[in-house]
């Protein structure tokens, strides 16, 4: 590790060991520092993720395992997608993504396949499990500009990519560093695919310590760069921000928001999270108001909700 890396691993740990002291919901100075500007909850049931589609929002209810479909934040209206299309059932929806041809993909986060949706009626839609060994737990899905679908395959620490839903064009990424673990909410922008990666002790997959986030400039070329690390808890979402920013979601012994700055390796501000509300999960960005979206996935035992977790709406953080 280079003497930058070092001391970026620094403030990285003194920023975990402030945040323990902090009480749950409060800054240093006693305030939260990016309270939401609004909080959804009470309709909707462990949502992992929340997207813009066509002139909805649509957000994946994992423990449900179906789409919760609605106009705006309010939840007037609110209706669940039929995802039980040609007799099939929906397996623990975790991530949304919008495919080339305009559909929805959905991955089954606990379950085999990417799911596609033509319409939110739910009267065509396929599965797709892979194309040799099978999918186990697809969690992140993201499409680039030139059409690759990217799906991280979590529990057999993989990325993959494909063309369709025939799976044309069929990709592994190398990983010749074994840095891929459990991959959870992928990112495809301009300089190429992040992965909110995390070490787990889980049978097969790939071993280490804490968490990270990946990026992957070349696909072929095998080489995942670690862009920022923390040393222990899970990130379950990223997006990134103007000006080499990055918006974690933390799960762990304090679920968290941080924002963190890829050129110093600093995480400089975060907002905590009232205990009910469980981790954050997906994030994303509404393309009709700039606001952040942020699914709280709330709290369970055993696969059983405790309680239901909601949506948080954030403005961006300022500079």
């Amino acid at each position: 590790m280079t003497r930058q890396g070092y001391r970026a691993l620094a403030r990285t740990l003194a920023w975990l060991l402030c945040a323990a002291s902090i009480p749950a919901g409060a800054q240093p100075d006693g305030e939260p520092r990016y309270p939401p500007e609004r909080f959804v909850t009470g309709t909707l049931s462990n949502p992992s993720h929340v997207i813009r589609y066509r002139d909805r929002y649509v957000a994946t209810e994992l423990l449900r395992s179906t789409l919760a479909v609605f106009e705006d934040f309010s939840l007037e209206g609110l209706r669940r997608a039929d995802t039980t299309g040609a007799g099939l059932r929906m397996y623990s929806p975790h991530f949304l993504a919008v495919s080339p041809r305009g559909t929805l993909l959905v991955t089954e986060g606990w379950g085999t396949a990417v799911v596609e949706l033509d319409s939110l009626a739910g009267d065509t839609w396929r599965r797709f499990s892979g194309k040799g060994k099978r999918f186990s737990a697809p969690h992140g899905i993201c499409v680039d500009a030139d059409g690759w679908i990217y799906v991280a395959d979590s529990l057999n620490s993989r990325l993959v990519r494909f063309r369709d839903m025939t799976g044309e064009g069929w990709e592994v990424f190398a990983d010749r560093d074994r840095r891929i673990a459990y991959g959870r909410q992928l990112v495809c922008d301009a300089d190429g695919v992040w992965i909110a990666n995390t070490y787990e002790d889980r049978p097969g997959l790939n071993p280490g310590k804490g968490a990270n986030v990946l990026r992957i400039r070349d696909f072929r070329s095998g080489v995942a760069e670690v862009a920022l690390a923390l040393p222990d808890g899970r990130i379950t979402g990223i997006h990134l921000l103007p000006e080499r920013r990055l918006l974690l979601a933390l799960w762990g012994p304090r679920n968290a928001l941080a924002l963190a700055d890829l050129r110093s390796g600093e995480i400089t501000r975060y907002a905590s999270t009232p205990p009910q509300w469980g981790a954050p999960y997906g994030i994303s960005r509404d393309p009709l108001t700039g606001k952040l979206l942020v699914a709280y996935f709330g709290t369970e035992a055993d696969g059983v909700a405790r309680d239901p977790g909601g949506i948080a709406v954030y403005g961006p953080p300022g500079p």
